[in-house]
């Protein structure tokens, strides 16, 4: 329902809600509806907030706003506002504490396969080393093997989100083979990557990737290298 919601009431960095394979999340009810049709997005805004500690300063917020890991094409992210990640952390093969500080996405062994849907959603002032609203993290689990991680994205605004290195409002790494990874429909408008380059979206990916960015708009976005 409408409101503000946080990972945790404490100030542990490192609790994020967490999705599970198949369900699907909803936000936009004002509380009284019998069916999510019935829900209104836009007059009911539900805001996942990072911000667990003192509100004068980011460098206590969440390292995730939300996260999930090997999910389905069933999972469903739908309407809501996610803002006030900050994930900033040593970034290596093993580590995910700097990448995707709205959302977090990462692939897993047990699905060959992990393309969830995020949709009419708003990821609104996030920072992060790579990827400051969302990181795609398809992992190399072998030579030249990644776990294959293929959301669709669709319907979404990102907007003033920040990554020191790569990807101002999204990064994704790991091959898309098998599949096509879908960006459609989205603004990307004011985001920034510091030091690297995609000051809006950066893609690191393995070869004979498939990729769709379709009816998208990207203004004001900027960054130091390319892109």
């Amino acid at each position: 329902a409408k409101g503000t919601y946080k990972p945790t009431d404490g100030t542990d960095r490192t609790r994020s809600f967490v999705l599970k394979s198949g369900v699907k999340l909803l936000g936009g009810f004002k509380g009284t509806e019998t069916l999510s049709d019935e829900r209104n997005v836009a007059a009911n805004p539900v805001i996942l907030s990072g911000e667990i500690g003192d509100p004068l300063t980011r460098a206590d917020n969440s390292y995730h706003v939300v996260r999930g890991t090997g999910l389905d094409a069933a999972t469903l992210v739908d309407g809501f506002v996610v803002t006030g990640g900050y994930s900033y952390g040593p970034y290596n093969s093993n580590s995910s504490d700097d990448v995707g500080a709205g959302l977090l996405l990462e692939g897993a062994p047990w699905i060959p396969l992990s393309n969830p849907v995020i949709s009419n959603c708003t990821f609104l002032n996030n920072s992060a080393n790579y990827g400051g609203a969302i990181g795609i993290y398809g992992q190399r689990i072998g030579n030249n093997q990644f776990l294959i991680l293929n959301p669709t994205i669709k319907n979404c605004f990102f907007d003033y989100n920040t990554a020191q290195s790569q990807g101002g409002a999204l990064f994704k790494t790991g091959s898309t083979q098998m599949d096509t990874f879908k960006l459609m429909d989205c603004r990307f408008s004011g985001n920034r990557a510091v030091s690297g380059g995609g000051g809006g979206v950066s893609i690191d990916e393995a070869p004979y990737s498939v990729v769709c960015i379709k009816r998208c708009t990207f203004e004001k976005d900027t960054s130091f290298i390319g892109g």
